[in-house]
């Protein structure tokens, strides 16, 4: 007597295509500083310091110390330094008093200073 060779019954753990991985979604990014760091190809940069934008100053976090500097650049954020104005320093003290301010006031005071740097260094309002 020869054998019968029959072929495999049909079953959910049979299968002639490669197996499928599956796909999940990419993972969450950490949250990028806001740049407007720059970001985000404007003039500003913000970095969490909850300064208002203003359209060509770029405001720079300090590496050294708890204060930040303001450029005038208007050729954005990330053109090189030689385009930039430096206009001042803003220290601890008055990053802190501009902060306590309310929003709207804020950003009338900011506005002042700014113009006021911008006109000792002969530069457009």
């Amino acid at each position: 007597m020869t054998p019968v060779v029959t072929a495999p019954a049909p079953s959910a753990t049979f299968s002639m295509t490669a197996p499928v991985k599956a796909q999940s979604a990419p993972a969450p990014k950490p949250d990028a500083p806001t740049e407007k760091r720059g970001g985000s190809g404007s003039a500003q940069k913000r970095g969490g310091s909850g300064l208002p934008v203003f359209e060509g100053i770029q405001w720079e976090q300090r590496t050294d110390r708890p204060a930040m500097t303001a450029w005038y650049a208007p050729q954005g954020a990330r053109a090189h330094r030689n385009t930039k104005t430096y206009l001042g320093y803003i220290s601890q003290k008055l990053l802190a008093e501009w902060l306590a301010l309310p929003a709207s006031e804020r950003r009338r005071v900011i506005e002042a200073w700014i113009t006021d740097a911008k006109a000792k260094k002969g530069l457009p309002r």
